[in-house]
């Protein structure tokens, strides 16, 4: 989610921190080295404009023709998309489903301090303070991002290590990369409450076995918990493909309903 901006976002961070460690390869700057975090943003996103303009191009020299709108399934090799009325009605043999997903975000709060993955791609400004819930490769790699530019990060992890999908081995590597860092690391550990000020969130940060708890404040809160998957409005409830939560089951791999239908795993 977002790989293609956040590898900017990250080249961008490891090269202000060469740049603070050239003395020690003979190299001398005068003058502060300063971060202007707008810029940064505005690398990123000219980083996937270029590529999309790219991959556009070469759809269209390869003959694919895209269709802009929301699309659903609408019978056998049926799909209808409707593009703010102006809708197309397609068919084809095989119907790939490849929507991809959104954030998963789990409090109710409303406010800008809160940012889901896609809002913490897009800083205004560079937080002082920041907790991030989850630990993930996507929490990883804006813990990695904001403590490299000057944030005091926190990560909290439900599970006993960080990256809990990962090796073992990389795991702990990267546990003591962001420790020197910085980062503040509670694993096995749960945010329990969340309660928002007019300029920062409070946590109340319980560990699961022991209870004892921390609470802290805020300035930004990234919620990297997970991503759902865009399944709704396709019309999979008239076909034999099966959810299980919103995501496809393990029985919908590659499915038929009187036309195949692959479903591969961008849902």
């Amino acid at each position: 989610m977002g790989c293609i901006p956040t590898k900017a976002l990250l080249k961008s961070a490891q090269l202000y921190k060469k740049i603070l460690s050239a003395s020690s390869f003979g190299i001398k700057i005068t003058g502060d080295v300063e971060v202007d975090i707008q810029s940064i943003v505005a690398h990123s996103r000219d980083a996937v404009a270029k590529l999309s303009c790219g991959v556009s191009m070469l759809m269209k020299k390869n003959g694919v023709k895209v269709y802009e709108g929301c699309a659903r399934i609408a019978g056998k090799g049926e799909v209808h998309v409707d593009n703010d009325g102006v809708k197309s009605a397609l068919s084809a043999k095989h119907i790939i489903l490849a929507t991809g997903g959104r954030p998963r975000i789990a409090t109710n709060l409303d406010t800008k301090l809160l940012w889901s993955s896609k809002d913490a791609m897009l800083p205004e400004t560079l937080p002082k303070s920041l907790l991030i819930i989850g630990s993930g490769a996507i929490g990883i790699e804006f813990a990695s991002f904001y403590s490299t530019l000057g944030s005091k990060v926190t990560i909290v992890e439900m599970q006993d290590r960080i990256l809990p999908l990962e090796d073992r081995d990389i795991s702990l590597s990267m546990h003591e990369i962001l420790k020197n860092q910085g980062v503040d690391i509670f694993t096995a550990c749960s945010v329990m409450d969340l309660v928002q000020s007019a300029s920062s969130i409070t946590a109340q940060i319980v560990n699961s076995s022991t209870k004892d708890t921390v609470t802290s404040s805020f300035e930004r809160v990234i919620c990297a918990i997970g991503i759902l998957p865009n399944s709704g409005n396709l019309g999979l409830e008239d076909t034999k493909v099966q959810l299980d939560k919103g995501a496809l089951s393990s029985q919908t791999v590659c499915v038929k309903h009187q036309s195949p239908e692959y479903t591969p795993s961008e849902m």
